[in-house]
């Protein structure tokens, strides 16, 4: 008998329906930490300094997070952000009609528009996996026309989104103000990483 045809000894399925709240849990709180300034807040508690002017804060409600990728998982980050208070713009690449109904829960408006999705951005969530389309889609070229927002980037999608040398140099170059990745590129191939990462900050 082929061993194909072996009936395995355990059950395989997926684990459909966790990671939607889990991730967007997780981008919640680093934009929540961010936009209330909660790191500062405990540095100047450790340093006992009375810091109220340094850490007031702004509304959601004129901010706009971009999510690239309408998954399951950047579906429920909108969720999430939108009922915060936040304005949500999703980023698919084609968009069909009937969407705007479909994701009205999880993006205020959805576009196929990569600029038009990054120029509005305070916070640039990435949720795309890894394909011959999403490789590479994001470049220090295409941040560029983040240069007069300088939106938060959070990357909870695959790491080969974008390049290291292109995410540093869009810091270095103030197109982005801070990164938050949880993958990068040459941590997938279990490779050393060849350009300085500042951890201390989260990158």
């Amino acid at each position: 008998m082929s061993k194909r045809n072996v009936t395995p000894d355990f059950v395989l399925t997926r684990a459909g329906g966790i990671m939607p709240n889990a991730m967007a849990q997780y981008v919640f709180g680093w934009v929540i930490a961010l936009e209330r300034k909660f790191l500062e807040a405990e540095s100047f508690q450790r340093q006992r300094h009375y810091a109220y002017t340094e850490l007031k804060y702004r509304s959601f409600r004129p901010l706009t997070v971009s999510i690239l990728g309408l998954g399951e998982i950047g579906q429920g980050i909108g969720r999430l952000m939108k009922v915060a208070g936040f304005k949500v713009v999703g980023f698919k690449r084609h968009v069909a009609d009937g969407d705007s109904e479909q994701f009205v829960e999880s993006a205020d408006r959805v576009s196929s528009d990569l600029n038009d999705v990054l120029s509005v951005a305070d916070f640039v969530v990435n949720i795309l996996p890894s394909t011959s389309a999403t490789r590479g889609l994001l470049s220090l070229d295409t941040l560029e026309i983040c240069r007069e927002k300088k939106p938060v980037f959070i990357n909870v999608g695959r790491g080969d989104v974008i390049k290291e040398v292109d995410l540093l140099g869009a810091l270095d170059g103030e197109e982005v103000a801070e990164v938050f990745v949880k993958n990068l590129d040459l941590q997938l191939e279990n490779k050393p990483m060849l350009y300085p990462i500042d951890w201390s900050n989260g990158y």
